[in-house]
């Protein structure tokens, strides 16, 4: 196959959503305009993007029950309570009900019938793109609504071991996540993480990482300006990675409407974690006998970064605002002050 080093086109649904409907033609000129100043191998369209797309709420997606309770608001007791291949089995028939394939077509289905006045040409060909993709979709949209229930569970009752257990899980998620070539976005879970580590007394070999430690300064005042809940949209998560790590081994180009300073306060978090992390990992590399989370295990490769581009464009007229070259943030050549 013929490499190429074109970057792939993202857009957030903010501006999707103009993108695709009759009465933003001014605002769709002038992103075409900008688009066409560079050449795309292609729109990127991903399992998040299309539950988004398709206008799945959060909450019919993520609760999933467990003995009668939100999954992740049960204060589990012990690490083991995670680690069974039952446990593990029980939530992916959960959220293969919750997001049937069979379901997904449906809304699409119903999408059309619902914007028929609304749509231009693009966005009916969108309700097509998108329902052909559901097959190729499915399996990894299953994969990462699972990690993403474990990534957010209750720990309040863990013991301190059982956290570091915890810690590493959610540590490995990250790698896993920056490893592949078509990964959706793992910014929540870098979140979760902190969360975790700062509840921790600080052991001797994050002491003696100086770099880990004056990241941990930080953190809590760049964490509060990135304004990301636990019940945050996945795609302006997706963003964030897609930004540092891209798609099928292709840069991405992501045009949103977000407010630049929080963009770049996100930007600079999930830089700072992964990078720790990283290090962390592959430096001591902990050993983990847990075969529930086969998928996450022997990433034995550095994540191979592929720096984009953010484009940020006025919400009303679809004009960019500013630009903002994801190498320099990688670089460290920004201004930004911690």
């Amino acid at each position: 196959m013929k490499k190429t080093n074109s970057p792939l086109l993202f857009f957030d649904q903010n501006v999707m959503n103009k993108m695709l409907k009759k009465n933003y033609k001014s605002f769709q000129k002038n992103v075409n305009l900008l688009r066409g100043e560079t050449n795309y191998s292609g729109q990127l369209l991903t399992p998040f993007s299309l539950l988004e797309f398709a206008g799945c709420k959060r909450k019919d997606i993520s609760d999933i029950k467990y003995q009668g309770k939100n999954f992740t608001k049960i204060p589990f007791s012990s690490y083991k309570n995670l680690s069974n291949e039952n446990l593990a089995k029980y939530l992916k028939e959960q959220i293969c009900k919750k997001v049937a394939k069979s379901f997904l077509k449906e809304i699409l289905e119903n999408k059309k019938t619902k914007e028929k006045n609304h749509f231009n040409e693009e966005g009916f060909r969108f309700i097509k793109e998108y329902t052909k993709k559901i097959d190729l979709f499915y399996e990894d949209l299953i994969d990462y609504l699972f990690l993403e229930q474990l990534s957010q569970i209750n720990t309040s009752k863990f013991s301190t071991e059982d956290r570091y257990k915890y810690i590493e899980l959610c540590s490995r998620f990250v790698i896993y996540f920056a490893c592949r070539k078509n990964s959706l976005g793992s910014f929540r879970t870098v979140i979760k993480l902190y969360d975790e580590w700062r509840k921790q007394p600080i052991p001797q070999k994050i002491k003696e990482n100086l770099e880990l430690l004056e990241v941990g300064k930080h953190i809590p005042e760049i964490l509060e300006k990135s304004k990301i809940k636990s019940k945050g949209d996945r795609v302006d998560c997706e963003i964030i990675h897609l930004a540092f790590f891209g798609w099928e081994h292709k840069p991405c180009h992501i045009y949103t409407t977000d407010d630049k300073n929080l963009i770049i306060h996100r930007l600079h978090l999930y830089h700072a974690l992964v990078k720790v992390i990283t290090q962390y990992f592959f430096e001591h590399h902990p050993k983990n006998n847990d075969k529930t989370f086969s998928q996450i295990q022997n990433n034995n490769k550095y994540p191979k970064w592929r720096c984009g581009k953010i484009f940020i464009l006025n919400r009303e007229t679809g004009e960019k605002i500013t630009k903002i070259p994801i190498t320099k943030i990688y670089e460290g050549k920004t201004n930004y002050q911690f």
